[in-house]
């Protein structure tokens, strides 16, 4: 796959993310009720640490930006899959059927996370 077609790619997930996340909220609404009177770690505080973190990656990757270090950015990223989150996977684990929504974003997202980690395998391969 050349490097255009992998923006494109990215670009397509990208939006399939944002297309997922908004149709999340509602699930989002009544997970932030019900976690607002517990003590535990709320998943959506998770959700959107690695939103903010995989779409910062890919905002920049979309717009050709430069990175200082293309290995640093790629291990970045491998610390930062979705699923293996404790306390997602708690979550996912005990309420998973409960939230179709957040699960389809989820699932995108990690989608994204992995398309982006291609882009920068790619890079950093191209020039070894």
């Amino acid at each position: 796959m050349s490097d255009e077609e992998r923006r494109r790619s990215l670009a397509a997930l990208d939006a399939a993310a944002g297309a997922a996340y908004r149709a999340s909220t509602a699930e989002q609404g009544r997970i932030s009720q019900i976690w607002r009177e517990r003590d535990d770690p709320h998943p959506l505080d998770v959700v959107e640490v690695l939103t903010a973190d995989i779409g910062g990656y890919v905002s920049k990757i979309l717009r050709g930006g430069q990175f200082e270090s293309i290995v640093a950015a790629l291990e970045h990223l491998r610390r930062m899959a979705v699923f293996e989150d404790p306390i997602l996977r708690e979550f996912c684990d005990a309420h998973a059927g409960a939230y179709p929504a957040l699960m389809r974003y989820l699932e995108t997202l990690e989608a994204v996370r992995l398309e982006a980690m291609a882009i920068f395998e790619a890079a950093r391969d191209s020039r070894a």
